[in-house]
């Protein structure tokens, strides 16, 4: 049996810009989540490039942001822990932190830069 406290796994953006993944961080993310995927060159780097194998229209296409709103995500975080600095998008630089399981954090953001904070990182006033 062991004392260690079971621990949750949250990404997030260390530098000015904003959070983003990169293509190939994108693509290793539908990959793990067995997502058929096609790529298309439209010629913008912002734009989503991607749909679902054989699924046309809005219902086919495949957003980037729809698939970093859950921070923790296991298979988010794992594509990060393995690629490194080729899993940040433009103007990002991701980074994983861990925090003890079952305490109540938030991601603060300024000018894109991130920092994932806990309620005992803030000082409280009391009415």
């Amino acid at each position: 049996m062991t004392n260690e406290t079971e621990k949750t796994k949250i990404v997030y953006n260390a530098c000015y810009g904003g959070f983003g993944i990169s293509d190939v961080a994108f693509e290793a993310l539908l990959d793990l989540k067995g997502i058929k995927w096609d790529r298309k060159e439209i010629g913008s780097t912002f734009a989503d490039n991607y749909s679902r194998k054989g699924v046309s229209g809005k219902k086919g296409m495949l957003c980037k942001r729809d698939f970093f709103k859950d921070r923790k995500d296991v298979d988010l975080v794992a594509v990060v822990e393995k690629l490194g600095e080729a899993a940040d998008g433009t103007c990002a630089a991701l980074r994983v932190v861990e925090i003890e399981k079952g305490i109540r954090y938030r991601i603060d953001e300024y000018d894109g830069f991130e920092s994932v904070m806990t309620v005992d990182d803030y000082e409280w006033s009391i009415a």
